[in-house]
């Protein structure tokens, strides 16, 4: 990764959308926004509007690509759709909740829950494949970024991923990070040493 100068990364959870990402698995799936996912990112963009970027990125899912426009408004930022930042494919669990997936597949759901950093979601996308895509989209904004301030409007498992890759800490991940729809997670570069400033950030929301 390159080191050089002093950068700030923002990263924005995309909100709610119509397949209820709340409390469904969506990875792959390109559901939009619902009305609640637009109040979000509006809650997001007043939150962020004294914020000057300098480039903003998103999957090429369309929830990402709604919510990073709420935010930008009319500012003029260039915007950048990368594939490797697409959520992960759960494969045969896309779309279920949580009682669903254990209702479908009680065995694998245990396996799931004692190793979660190292299963390969079923019919699903690799773990470690996974990984390795999200590290090749963070390298490619930072050869693109040396300094400056950039919004990247992600998804959580991307979110999650490109933090602890920042932080030099993928060997010691947590399944316990948390990322709620709409919040805000800032991490800052200084002296070639990247810093968390903000996790989780919320208070936007329930204004």
């Amino acid at each position: 990764m390159n080191k050089n100068g002093s950068l700030r990364f923002i990263f924005v959870r995309h909100g709610e959308t119509t397949g209820n990402s709340s409390i469904r698995f969506f990875g792959k799936t390109d559901v939009p926004l619902s009305d609640e996912g637009h109040k979000q990112m509006k809650a997001v963009s007043k939150a962020l509007k004294s914020e000057h970027f300098d480039a903003i990125f998103t999957s090429p899912l369309c929830r990402t690509i709604e919510g990073a426009r709420i935010i930008s408004g009319d500012r003029k930022i260039p915007l950048f759709q990368m594939k490797e930042f697409r959520e992960i494919d759960f494969g045969r669990w896309e779309g279920l909740t949580l009682e669903e997936i254990e209702k479908k597949d009680p065995l694998m759901f245990i396996e799931w829950r004692k190793a979660f950093w190292k299963f390969d979601y079923p019919e699903g996308e690799r773990r470690d494949d996974f990984v390795e895509k999200v590290k090749s989209g963070i390298d490619g904004v930072l050869s693109r970024i040396n300094e400056g301030t950039v919004l990247l409007v992600l998804h959580k498992g991307i979110i999650r991923t490109s933090i602890y890759y920042l932080l030099g800490n993928l060997d010691n991940y947590s399944e316990n990070f948390q990322a709620d729809l709409g919040s805000i997670h800032e991490l800052e570069r200084i002296n070639g040493t990247w810093n968390y400033k903000k996790m989780n950030y919320t208070e936007h929301l329930s204004i």
